[in-house]
C-alpha cells in the first residue's frame, strides 16, 4: 500500500511541475478512477457463488488487466455465474451456468471466443461419478459450442490464487494468439 502511496504522491508532484493542475481536482480524478474500479470487482464478487469462485474473481480481474489480451485489437470482458444457452433451436439445446465467462473479441476481424473457467469444489464436482460424468458431458458440450473450457479444483484456488489466474491467462493468450497467427 506504502508504495501504491508513493507513486501517487510522484504522479500528482509530476503533474504539478508540469502543468499548473489543481492538485485536488487531479486527486478527484483519480479517486473517481479508483472508485468505479473498487465497484465493479465489489459488483462480480457479489455474483460469486463461493469463496474460491471469490478468490478467482479477484485475482484473474488483476491477471487480465495486465494481460497482452488488452491490447488492440483484443478486447477482454469476464462474467461471474453467465447463463448461457447453446445448440439454441436444435433438439438439443443446453442451458448452462458458468462459473466464469471470459471472452475475448477481436475487433479487427470482428469475432470472438469465449473459454468457461470452472471453479470445482470437492463437495460438488468430484462427490460422484454421476457428477464427474455430467461434468465431461457438460465440457463436450461447450466444446462443440465453440467455449473452451477451463477447470481448476478448489484446492488448487485455495492454496495458489495467482498461479491459477496466471495460467488462466497463459492458456487463453495461448489459444487466442495460435488462432490469430
Amino acid at each position: 500500500m506504502n508504495l501504491l502511496r508513493d507513486e501517487f504522491d510522484s504522479f500528482i508532484n509530476s503533474l504539478k511541475d508540469l502543468v499548473k493542475l489543481d492538485e485536488h481536482k487531479v486527486i478527484e480524478r483519480i479517486s473517481m478512477h479508483i472508485e468505479s474500479k473498487y465497484l465493479d470487482i465489489l459488483t462480480s464478487l457479489e455474483h460469486c457463488e463461493s469463496p474460491i469462485e471469490k478468490i478467482f474473481a479477484l485475482e484473474i480481474d488483476r491477471e487480465l488487466n495486465n494481460s497482452k489480451l488488452q491490447q488492440i485489437p483484443f478486447v477482454t470482458m469476464w462474467t461471474p455465474q453467465k447463463e448461457i444457452k447453446i445448440f439454441t433451436g436444435s433438439n438439443n439445446e443446453q442451458k448452462y451456468r458458468l462459473d466464469f465467462l471470459i471472452e475475448v473479441h477481436n475487433m479487427q476481424q470482428d469475432s470472438q471466443i469465449g473459454f468457461a473457467v470452472e471453479c470445482d469444489g470437492h463437495e460438488f464436482h468430484e462427490k460422484s461419478k454421476k457428477q464427474v460424468a455430467k461434468d465431461k458431458k457438460r465440457d463436450r458440450d461447450l466444446l462443440k459450442a465453440g467455449i473452451i473450457p477451463i477447470r481448476f479444483s478448489g484446492s488448487e484456488i485455495l492454496n495458489e490464487p495467482m498461479k491459477v489466474s496466471r495460467e488462466t491467462v497463459q492458456i487463453i493468450e495461448k489459444y487466442i494468439f495460435n488462432m490469430y497467427k
